[in-house]
C-alpha cells in the first residue's frame, strides 16, 4: 500500500469516528464551579509567589532566568534601577492581593508603606513569568 491510500483511509477512518464521538465530546462533564476556583486561587497564588520572588530579585539587582522569560527579564533590566528606586521610595511590602484578570493576565495591588503600584503577570504553563507590566500609583 502506497503512502497517498494509506493516509486516504486513515482520513476515512476518522471521518467514520466522527458520529460517534461527536455526541459523547458534547455530553462531556463540566467541571464543578468548587474545581474551577480551587484551579484559579492555584493560579493567583503562583503569580503571587513568582511577584514576591520578582521584587526580591528587584532588590538584589539579579532576574533569575529560572522564573522570567528572557524577554520580559530584559525589559526589567533594562529599567531595574528606576524601578528598585521607586520600590525603595515607597517602603515596605504590605500586602501584595490577587485583584482580578485582565486580558489573559493576573493583576495585583501591591500596597507599600508610602503607597502602591500595580502589576500584571502573564504566566507560561511551565509556570514562568512570560509578560510582565507595572504602574507606580
Amino acid at each position: 500500500m502506497n503512502r497517498k491510500t494509506a493516509c486516504a483511509l486513515v482520513a476515512l477512518a476518522a471521518c467514520a469516528l466522527v458520529p460517534a464521538i461527536g455526541p459523547a465530546l458534547a455530553q462531556s462533564p463540566q467541571l464543578p464551579a468548587e474545581t474551577s476556583t480551587t484551579i484559579a486561587k492555584a493560579a493567583d497564588d503562583q503569580g503571587e509567589t513568582l511577584l514576591r520572588t520578582l521584587f526580591t530579585e528587584i532588590e538584589q539587582g539579579n532576574i533569575d532566568a529560572n522564573s522570567v522569560e528572557p524577554m520580559p527579564r530584559v525589559a526589567i533590566q533594562q529599567k531595574l534601577d528606576g524601578i528598585r528606586q521607586r520600590m525603595q521610595d515607597l517602603g515596605e511590602i504590605k500586602s501584595v492581593s490577587f485583584a482580578g484578570r485582565q486580558n489573559g493576565g493576573n493583576v495585583y495591588d501591591v500596597r507599600f508603606a508610602e503607597g502602591s503600584s500595580t502589576w500584571v503577570l502573564w504566566l507560561t504553563p511551565n509556570g514562568k513569568i512570560a509578560h510582565v507590566r507595572w504602574a507606580f500609583n
